[in-house]
């Protein structure tokens, strides 16, 4: 029997082995894994096993906020212990990708999206309000259970977008932002208009250990709201252009 032969069929009783040990293992295992990729979700009422299975109910906890993600089911792709991590499919209602855990502890994320109302962030904000959609795609991202990103490839957009400040609405726009690694952990942010009353030239940057800084400029257009116009002068600086410049920290 050649060399070649016989790797084949080690690499087949192999993989078969890992199918069989893989399709007995409780689901537990996997929902364990999958609140450390996906932080701040919360699973309950845990049916089937690792190989395939279904979590009846979903939450996202953010600071204090419950969110309904309904059910989220997965399936394992048996292919990715060679690579030495586990990868599942999931997908629910707001949340569908691939999650992969190395043996190292990274976790892995893979065309990944999420799309979620902006209201949910108004608990976070103390006199305003925001409206409009909010969905997140990750093509590929990578992180510690730390929250330090290594790599990552994405965007996030907010159609839509409204303010609500001392009981009245302004219309803000649609905005996007290419996400990518900083190289010290954080998330770097070019967010730019696509649609409305307000050009948006922006680079911020983000992290768990790292404080944020964001640097650009606002052009309010014709359209835009003279009350708007008016509170970016209390923090940005008019340029001749009619442009603003945001700087933050402030005289950074």
């Amino acid at each position: 029997m050649s060399k070649l032969l016989k790797l084949v069929l080690g690499l087949v009783l192999v993989g078969y082995f890992c199918v069989l040990v893989v399709k007995r293992t409780p689901a537990t295992l996997v929902t364990a894994n999958l609140v450390k990729v996906l932080p701040h979700v919360q699973l309950a009422a845990i049916t089937g096993t690792a190989w395939k299975g279904r979590a009846g109910a979903a939450h996202l906890n953010i600071e204090g906020q419950v969110i309904d993600l309904g059910s989220i089911s997965w399936k394992f792709r048996p292919l990715s212990l060679l690579a030495l991590k586990a990868c599942v499919d999931v997908e629910s209602d707001v949340l569908n990708g691939n999650v992969c855990r190395t043996v190292g502890g990274v976790n892995q994320l893979k065309n990944l999206q999420v799309e979620l109302p902006a209201s949910l962030a108004n608990r976070s904000l103390r006199d305003a309000k925001i409206a409009g959609v909010g969905s997140l795609i990750i093509a590929e991202g990578a992180f510690n259970d730390a929250g330090e990103v290594s790599s990552l490839q994405g965007n996030f957009t907010w159609k839509g977008a409204r303010l609500n400040f001392q009981g009245m609405w302004f219309t803000l726009g649609d905005f996007a932002a290419d996400l990518s690694a900083a190289g010290n952990g954080a998330v770097q942010a070019n967010v730019f208009d696509l649609a409305g009353p307000y050009g948006v030239k922006l680079n911020g940057e983000f992290g768990i250990a790292t404080a944020p800084k964001v640097k650009g400029e606002v052009l309010p257009r014709e359209d835009a709201s003279d009350d708007i116009r008016d509170a970016l002068g209390l923090f940005a600086v008019p340029q001749d252009s009619g442009a603003f410049a945001v700087s933050y920290p402030i005289g950074s």
